[in-house]
């Protein structure tokens, strides 16, 4: 796909219309990001990937719930470790 369709205009005026765009993600020139793995699904401190949940249209929330690797990890009554994990959509 061309690199010009993950433009932030784009996904502007998508938003604006309400709308969901299924751009593919340009990463060139960009670090990994952290906390997330390479879907952008967070990831917990020994980099676990949250599930994917449901989405919450009233506030424009992703939520995710904790990995299943994570049902006996000793952190997961520590507070890095949290059984829900909530992202709002937004246009920055």
């Amino acid at each position: 796909m061309d690199a010009g369709y993950d433009y932030y205009p784009i996904y502007e005026q998508v938003h604006r219309i309400g709308a969901q765009s299924v751009i593919a993600y340009n990463k060139k020139n960009e670090p990994e990001p952290i906390g997330f793995d390479k879907h952008f699904a967070p990831t917990c401190v020994r980099e676990h990937s949250y599930r994917y949940d449901s989405y919450d249209t009233k506030y424009g929330t992703l939520k995710y719930t904790r990995p299943i690797e994570c049902k006996e990890c000793p952190l997961a009554r520590d507070s890095l470790c949290q059984k829900v994990y909530k992202k709002k959509l937004q246009m920055t």
